[in-house]
């Protein structure tokens, strides 16, 4: 999976979740590959349940070779690495996890 289509599905992923997702606008979008994991992090700018534009930091987790992630999330400004660690373990735990977006 190349950085380009692991934006695109990051976004998609993100976009399922969102109260309003045809306000959505992403940005600061980032791609960081481990030796396992391909994590997408960026910003969402959308309407809430009550029509106020929130910006929300997100993180989408996947295994290279697979197309649906197996983590979904909000997040603030995390270092990488102490995440991965965090994921990992939470990824033996738990397949596939989704955290409250906007």
């Amino acid at each position: 999976m190349t950085d380009s289509e692991a934006i695109e599905r990051a976004h998609e992923s993100v976009l399922e979740h969102l109260k309003s997702p045809a306000t959505a606008v992403f940005s600061n979008d980032s791609v960081y590959l481990s030796d396992s994991l391909l994590f997408v992090r960026g910003d969402v700018d959308a309407q809430n349940e009550f029509g106020a534009v929130i910006r929300s930091g997100f993180q989408v987790i996947f295994e290279p070779k697979e197309p649906h992630p197996i983590s979904i999330g909000s997040v603030g400004k995390t270092n990488w690495g102490t995440y991965i660690d965090s994921v990992a373990e939470v990824r033996r735990v738990r397949p596939v996890s989704y955290t409250h977006l906007t």
